[in-house]
Order: C-alpha cells, then sequence, then structure tokens
C-alpha cells in the first residue's frame, strides 16, 4: 500500500467534515419549528430519517482513515527480522 497514509489522512479529513456537518445540523435542528404542530403526523418525514447520515458516514470515513495511516507502521513493526542463529542456537 504505497499511499495509504496520503489515502488515510483523506479519509480522516473528510470524516471530520462529515461530523462538522453532523453537527451542523444537529444545532439548526434545535430550533423550535416556526409552524405550529397541532395534530401529530403518524408519517415520519424523510429528512428525519436521514438526518444521521452524515455522522455515520463520517465515523465510518475517520475510523477507516486512522487505521489506514495506522496499519503500514505496525506492519513494519510485526515483520522486523530476527537475526540467523547458529548451530548452538546463539545470533550471528
Amino acid at each position: 500500500m504505497q499511499f495509504a497514509k496520503v489515502q488515510g489522512s483523506a479519509l480522516a479529513v473528510l470524516g471530520l467534515l462529515l461530523l462538522a456537518l453532523q453537527g451542523y445540523l444537529y444545532v439548526s435542528g434545535l430550533r423550535p419549528a416556526e409552524r405550529p404542530t397541532a395534530t401529530p403526523s403518524l408519517n415520519v418525514p424523510l429528512e428525519r430519517k436521514t438526518v444521521y447520515v452524515p455522522g455515520v458516514i463520517g465515523l465510518l470515513a475517520l475510523g477507516l482513515g486512522v487505521y489506514l495511516v495506522i496499519a503500514p507502521g505496525r506492519r513494519a513493526r510485526n515483520d522486523e527480522t530476527q537475526p540467523t542463529k547458529t548451530s548452538s542456537g546463539l545470533p550471528m
């Protein structure tokens, strides 16, 4: 994975942007509704169902981006070769 750190960083930034968008949507949704809602409707609007999509995708992108940045370093540490040993068991 030659560009894992670059792609991981880009995914992490995208995730942070989507989480910021989710925060904005949450804060803007806290304002009271201007139109009166005397009778509760049984149909949930599509906007209410999809309001959490940027946050979920943002968390997934952030997690995958962090994994791509960290994974190559962990793999390189684990792949360190041990020194060859002689027939007596001592390293060369």
